[in-house]
């Protein structure tokens, strides 16, 4: 097991706590101490709470029950595979992703480049501002030091909202090392800012 027992999302795990729905927090218990619960996370810019971070002038802000992520459509802002957000995820010690089997979230679009777009969750052990060629291709054309978790989602080509499973593969779980201290999370979509390009992420919890 981690020595430190941290993991962290595509933002930073809170060491040694999770985030529950309610806003509360509560220890993720040792494997043997069964059942491992389901842990809906609570974003936001005030502990407990996870902070989502912008990266390539995308702007996150939150809302009720998760966070919207907005492109920079000037001059300056990325797009594609340099734009996106990223946060962390709290592990208690003695616990490791690899405990889990699944990350489920609510994803929809909002405006802007978001027609007939797979949903991709992507993971690091180290921060990076570049996912990838593109990460929804398949195989997915990711950067180094960056995967795939589970299956990218069907295409999506409305602005409804979809309840998504991300299921770990053998590859996932063998990749969330033991000694890993931090794991970075991104939800993901290969899109152009214009609009601005805009999509919401609600739900979003790592269940056993």
């Amino acid at each position: 097991m981690k020595k430190e027992g941290l993991i962290l999302l595509a933002l930073v795990l809170v060491f040694g706590f999770v985030v529950l729905g309610c806003g509360s927090t509560s220890e993720i218990p040792i494997p043997g101490k069964p059942p491992l619960p389901k842990v809906e996370v609570t974003f936001g810019d005030t502990p407990p709470a996870i902070p989502v971070a912008g990266v390539g002038g995308v702007v996150p802000t939150y809302i009720d029950g998760g966070y919207k992520i907005t492109y920079d459509e000037s001059g300056s802002g990325a797009q594609y595979g340099t734009a996106f957000g990223i946060f962390e995820l709290p592990i208690a010690e003695g616990v490791s992703v690899a405990d889990y089997s699944k990350i489920t979230l609510t994803y929809q679009a909002v405006d802007g480049d978001v027609g007939n777009k797979r949903v991709v969750l992507l993971a690091s052990f180290s921060t990076f501002a570049d996912a990838g060629s593109n990460p929804a291709n398949d195989p997915p054309d990711t950067a180094a030091d960056v995967f795939v978790i589970g299956e990218r989602s069907a295409n999506i080509d409305d602005k409804d909202k979809h309840e998504l499973t991300f299921t770990f593969t053998a590859a996932n779980k063998a990749a969330f090392k033991d000694d890993a201290e931090k794991v970075f999370f991104s939800v993901y979509i290969h899109a152009g800012k214009a609009g601005p390009t805009a999509f919401e992420v609600t739900k979003f919890a790592i269940e056993p």
